[in-house]
């Protein structure tokens, strides 16, 4: 199954406390249904990228946020016996990863729109 419209997005936050609003979003047409965007915020603002998705309506991508599904990657860590890193450093590390908030609640997206999608990393 195709999507009627793909958006692959990219979260860049630049070296300056804030981006002024129309300048949040940049869109990208690749073909008649995939898209590139390009969302800018500042070090000091939370990404919210739900609010900066509805700025493409101005570049020509109407958004129906409730028509709208985010695809995210989520790794889940193994240790590796014999790796560079101890491995009582490896436990360490996994614990404060499993102990990290989640990206779907960093740049603030709805819960029941999200998909997450899973590999396993040694470490």
């Amino acid at each position: 199954m195709l999507h009627e419209r793909i958006i692959v997005c990219n979260v860049h936050i630049l070296p300056v406390p804030r981006v002024p609003a129309g300048q949040h979003v940049a869109v990208e047409r690749l073909t008649k249904q995939f898209y590139r965007v390009t969302l800018h915020f500042g070090f000091m603002e939370e990404p919210d990228v739900p609010s900066a998705l509805e700025w493409c309506g101005e570049q020509g991508v109407d958004l129906d946020p409730m028509q709208t599904s985010y695809f995210l990657g989520r790794a889940k860590l193994l240790p590796t016996v014999g790796g560079a890193m101890p491995l009582w450093r490896e436990r360490i590390f996994m614990m404060m990863y499993r102990n990290a908030g989640t990206a779907a609640d960093h740049f603030r997206l709805p819960p029941n729109r999200v998909v997450e999608l899973g590999a396993q990393v040694s470490l």
